[in-house]
Order: structure tokens, then C-alpha cells, then sequence
């Protein structure tokens, strides 16, 4: 299963409002430039997210939006639900198990439901105020081991020889080495 955008910005705009402690509205501007979001993005995904009761927003020049609940209420397991229209890795886990022609014979539909559902405890063991916290560690110190792969990246040069022209001395160009980063 591999996350939308919605559900990956939600949970940012939402520790975004989690962290404003004196529950003064954010504007959606503010939001925009704390997560990296454009601001369209970010009224999008606001939209349901207030239908939902995770946030509220508040009109006016003062106005912006806060989150409706506390942080230690709303889960990943709830955001992901909301942004995702569930947590299920395939089709024959939802209610459109039945259009499935091999559901009855399928023996791989017990593995899917069995994931999908150890998939959603976790996330809804994940509160925004525990992202917040630093609560959750990597497993076996795999931030640390993505944090040294991505400093290698960034100080190894790359070479690359331009054949010259006849008569003409060869030039090599060194640059930095290009490194994405997944989100």
C-alpha cells in the first residue's frame, strides 16, 4: 500500500496545528509554509478534515484553523481512513469483496485481511501527539543508517570525463551528486 499525497499532508498540516499550543487559529498561508504545501493543496485537504471533526476553522481577519480534538485523540489509523477511504491493501478486503470472482477460492484473501488489519491497529496506535513527542524509534537504528547513506550521497563527488574535440585537452567536470529523498 503506498500513501497518497492527501494522506502524507494531512498528517503534516495537522502536527502543524497540534503545535500551536495556545490553540490560536493558523492560517491556511501559515500552514502552506510550515509543511511545504501549496496553499490549494492545503485547503483541500483541510476541507475534510473539518467535516471529519479533526480540525475547526475560524472565520475573520484574525481567523484560521485549529485542530477540534486533542492530538492525543487523532490518529494516523483515523487520518489515513479519512484521506484513503480506508486502510486496505487490496480490494477483496473492503466491502467490494464480493465483485471478486476467486473470493471464495482465494487463498491468499486471508493473508491480505490479516495485514491490512495488523497495518490499521498500528496506525491507529499512532497519535499525532506522539509524532510530535519523538515517541516512535526506527527499527533497529534505521534512521541512523538512512541519515549516513544520505551524508555519503551528498559528499561524494561525481566524475565525468567530455571527450574533447581533436586537438584539444580532455576536461573533467566534478558535481555534487543528486539526492531525493522519499517521503
Amino acid at each position: 500500500m503506498k500513501l497518497s499525497a492527501r494522506s502524507r499532508y494531512a498528517s503534516r498540516i495537522l502536527l502543524e496545528l497540534a503545535r500551536e499550543k495556545s490553540a490560536t487559529p493558523v492560517s491556511a498561508a501559515t500552514l502552506s509554509q510550515h509543511t511545504g504545501v501549496s496553499v490549494q493543496f492545503v485547503e483541500q485537504i483541510l476541507k475534510p478534515l473539518k467535516q471529519s471533526g479533526l480540525t475547526k476553522s475560524v472565520r475573520g481577519a484574525a481567523g484560521g484553523h485549529r485542530l477540534a480534538k486533542p492530538a492525543e485523540e487523532i490518529t494516523l489509523g483515523e487520518v489515513v481512513r479519512l484521506m484513503e477511504e480506508g486502510i486496505l491493501l487490496t480490494v477483496c478486503c473492503g466491502d467490494k469483496a464480493n465483485e471478486c470472482p476467486r473470493r471464495d477460492g482465494c487463498l491468499t484473501r486471508r493473508a491480505w485481511m490479516q495485514v491490512s488489519k495488523s497495518l490499521e491497529q498500528e496506525l491507529d496506535s499512532i497519535s499525532i501527539a506522539s509524532l510530535l513527542q519523538g515517541d516512535l524509534v526506527c527499527p533497529e537504528g534505521q534512521d541512523k543508517i538512512d541519515a549516513q547513506k544520505l551524508k555519503l550521497a551528498k559528499a561524494a563527488p561525481i566524475k565525468k570525463e567530455i571527450k574533447p574535440h581533436p586537438g584539444k585537452n580532455p576536461r573533467v567536470i566534478t558535481r555534487k551528486a543528486r539526492v531525493t529523498r522519499s517521503r
